[in-house]
């Protein structure tokens, strides 16, 4: 059978389609992959403590800058909890929830007691911004209710690309605002 020069051009612009329509898929797919990868990769160190330090901003006078420690703690596939201490101040947990195929971070800030702080559970859900080994979290409704003043803070979790150092940071209207790094690479004995 022959074809006409215009029908066969037709066949060749839709297989383009269906080319460009099947890499969309493919990187949709590979983009939840990495998303939940990064997630899975935390959760790999289970029951691990590690060190970190406040590495912006750089003022020795900050209220964080001090020993820090975190401890990974995978409490289900969906759900990892990561107590996040300050020198003795041992109030803050990451929570990270896997809700489809989005992951949300919340901060869930304790008294001594173990009761809620009236400034708790503030955080947000992926943005779909990631990178290979990063989550990027705006402001959700919530926090902008809980705090007017942080409606536009941006967290994110990284890892490098060995998977061997984690970075929390926090920007607020664009600017950063805080960064902490933790040395994945040497577990602390408790």
């Amino acid at each position: 059978m022959v074809f006409s020069k215009p029908f066969g051009m037709k066949i060749l612009r839709n297989r383009h389609w269906f080319v460009v329509l099947g890499l969309l898929v493919l990187l949709a797919v590979g983009s939840s992959a990495q998303e939940l990868s990064l997630f899975d990769q935390l959760g790999s160190h289970n029951g691990k403590a590690y060190s970190g330090q406040m590495s912006y901003p750089d003022d020795p006078s900050h209220e964080m800058n001090k020993p820090m420690r975190i401890k990974v703690l995978r409490v289900s596939d969906n759900h990892i909890q990561v107590p996040f201490m300050v020198g003795d101040d041992t109030s803050r947990t990451w929570m990270l929830t896997k809700i489809g195929d989005s992951v949300e971070l919340k901060h869930d800030h304790r008294h001594k007691d173990g009761t809620p702080d009236d400034l708790t559970n503030y955080g947000g859900v992926d943005s779909h911004q990631w990178l290979a080994t990063q989550l990027i979290f705006p402001a959700d409704e919530e926090t902008a209710i809980l705090l007017p003043e942080a409606k536009g803070n941006v967290w994110s979790l990284r890892l490098s690309p060995n998977g061997e150092v984690l970075t929390y940071y926090l920007e607020r209207d664009g600017k950063p605002r805080f960064e902490a790094v933790f040395d994945l690479s040497k577990e602390l004995r408790e």
